[in-house]
Order: structure tokens, then C-alpha cells, then sequence
């Protein structure tokens, strides 16, 4: 599978992540507030485990496959596995264990070539936070690697609109969240829920070029940009 660069945005407070998925952080002074979340960065960004799903935990955005990383951090890294790859149990899967959620209030999808086209900044109307279900490894002493389920064929509006590529995150319905991290959950049961897609719509903008270039703190890279040949609506309400 082809390389893609991911990002994902945690905009949102530590209280609001609690109050949306009605559990606490185990270490709330470990969570930070970040507009741009890059998978290998080595930010921290909020997970909940299927072997604790009352508690929210912080894990690192990239599936570590080596014991001791080689020649920099990122190159030990994987931030995403392909939809398909779940269904088979194969690649990452077999390396986990087990299935968790990645929080976040906001995806970054490209109209045009992937990386170089007109980036835009897809969040829900109320900017809040939703499940992406994924895969953690444990290292020990607290360390959770984790990368994100990604479906080609997760919207419509991005297979007509955006170039997707492996796909994007595969959000999940707010009711099915709880029960990504079943542990029983069969192979029948993983494929089927996620085939559902989510009917909490998005609504996306486009932002400068430079948006994962800028300093994480300006809060001014997520703010709304028109260029010459944008979509014909800066601002996109999609589903």
C-alpha cells in the first residue's frame, strides 16, 4: 500500500473528550490541545483501549513494529492500516494487541493530488470530538502505540471531491463506538460495523498549504482560505 501522509486535530479540551465519550482521563495533565496532529510526530493524542474502556489513556499516533526504533523514530512507524486489512486480519493486526479508539475533532482531506493539492479541514458543526477505531500495541510502562483504520470508501463526497488515495479515517457512528473495543468481537461483526458509516455530518474549508509546516499553537493555520481554483463553497457542509 502506498505511502500517505495523515494528520488528525485535538482542538477541544481535556474536560470535553471526558463529557463526549462519558469517561475520564487515567492522567488528564498528560493530554495537550494540538490543531495539527502528525502520524510518526511522536505528539500524544487521547486512545481508549478495549481492555479498559471506562478510562481514556494517552498513546503515541504510530504503530511501533520495532522493539528499539532504527535511525529516528518515524522510520519504526505505521499510522494507518487499510480497511481490508482489518477485514483479513492480516498486517498490523497480527502485530496487536488489541483494538482501541483515537479521539479527535478534526480530519484533513486534500481536493487534488494528495499532499500537494488544496488542503481542507473537515470537523463537525459543533467541533466535537469523535471515535476513529484503530489498533494499539503495548510497550510497557504505560506506552501505547496506536494507528487508525482508514476506508476508501468511507464518504461518497470524498470519492467524487477529494483524492483519497488508501482513504481516510473511517469515523465511526457515535453508538457503535463502545462496541469497536468488544473483545469478542467477531470477524463477521468487525466487517459488518465497518461497513456503517457515520450520519453525523461534516463540514469542511479549505486552509493554507503550509498548515502542518506552521507551529501547532497558531491556531490561525485552521482558519478558512480561498484560492482560484477551490471548490465552488470555501466552507462545504458534507456527509
Amino acid at each position: 500500500m502506498e505511502s500517505v501522509t495523515y494528520y488528525l486535530s485535538n482542538r477541544n479540551r481535556a474536560e470535553q473528550f471526558e463529557q463526549t465519550f462519558e469517561c475520564f482521563f487515567q492522567d488528564k495533565l498528560l493530554y495537550e490541545p494540538f490543531n495539527v496532529v502528525k502520524a510518526g510526530s511522536g505528539i500524544s493524542i487521547p486512545i481508549i483501549l478495549d481492555s479498559s474502556p471506562h478510562a481514556i489513556r494517552i498513546g503515541q499516533w504510530g504503530f511501533m513494529q520495532d522493539p528499539e526504533p532504527v535511525d529516528g523514530y518515524s522510520k519504526s512507524l505505521k499510522g494507518e492500516i487499510s480497511k481490508l486489512d482489518v477485514v483479513l486480519g492480516r498486517g498490523l493486526v497480527k502485530e496487536a494487541d488489541g483494538r482501541c479508539l483515537v479521539l479527535a475533532d478534526g480530519l484533513f482531506a486534500y481536493n487534488g493530488i494528495v499532499d500537494t493539492g488544496i488542503p481542507y479541514y473537515l470537523y463537525h458543526d459543533d467541533y466535537l470530538p469523535f471515535g476513529i477505531p484503530g489498533y494499539y500495541k503495548y510497550h510497557g510502562e504505560d506506552f501505547y502505540s496506536v494507528c487508525i483504520v482508514v476506508d476508501p470508501n468511507w464518504s461518497p463526497f470524498f470519492s467524487n471531491r477529494f483524492s483519497c488515495k488508501n482513504g481516510l479515517p473511517a469515523v465511526l457512528e457515535k453508538e457503535l463506538e463502545m462496541k469497536w473495543l468488544k473483545r469478542d468481537l467477531s470477524t463477521d461483526s468487525i466487517r459488518n460495523l465497518l461497513s456503517l458509516k457515520t450520519s453525523n455530518p461534516f463540514t469542511a474549508h479549505s486552509i493554507t498549504k503550509s498548515f502542518s509546516d506552521i507551529e501547532y499553537e497558531n491556531y490561525n493555520v485552521l482558519n478558512p482560505v480561498t484560492y482560484p481554483d477551490t471548490l465552488r463553497e470555501v466552507s462545504s457542509r458534507i456527509i
